[in-house]
């Protein structure tokens, strides 16, 4: 992310398993958590402020044709 604050850019980085749930006709939920760590650097000094990151969500995935998903 650029800009967030003038002069800030902002890297995260996480990764983690996925957990596919059963499938319901056409759609296959699942579930994800991920961990990393977020870099803060500022154009005004040299410091570089890394801090952990934890996330997780849902999401489907839902198949429209034979070779084509959303």
């Amino acid at each position: 992310m650029r800009d967030v604050y003038p002069g800030q850019t902002r890297l995260i980085m996480a990764a983690g398993p996925r957990f596919n749930l059963a499938p319901r006709c056409r759609a296959t939920p699942f579930i994800f958590l991920e961990g990393g760590e977020v870099r803060i650097s500022t154009k005004a000094n040299s410091i570089k402020d890394r801090n952990p990151v934890a996330k997780g969500g849902l999401g489907m995935d839902i198949k429209v044709s034979g070779s084509f998903g959303i």
